[in-house]
């Protein structure tokens, strides 16, 4: 299992901190010139991060393309929280639903 995620601060650290503690790959993608600390705080956990010239939509866009079966991804405007969920469906597969709909 993968998780992918367009970010350029919060969710790239949950998305790649989860990741690391349930042992399945993080692949971030972030604009090129997001803050160090983002992008160090993402790699520290072992993250696969991708900076991509432009803004963030066009990271949103590179993920659309790139989502397959095996990936957990969030809904656009996902908070940070939603990688709770996210930790919690690898972590205890039993007592979480397949699909989790957030909002927007």
């Amino acid at each position: 299992m993968q998780g992918l995620v367009p970010s350029a601060g919060n969710a790239a650290g949950a998305l790649a901190a989860y990741a690391a503690a349930s042992d399945i790959e993080a692949h971030i993608f972030m604009p090129r010139d997001v803050p160090l600390a983002n992008y160090v705080e993402a790699t520290a956990y072992g993250a696969k991060v991708t900076l991509v010239d432009g803004v963030i939509s066009d990271c949103a866009r590179i993920v659309s393309e790139r989502k397959h079966p095996d990936c957990v991804y969030p809904r656009p405007m996902a908070t940070t929280s939603s990688w709770t969920f996210f930790a919690r469906r690898v972590a205890w597969p039993s007592l979480c639903p397949m699909q989790i709909s957030l909002p927007r």
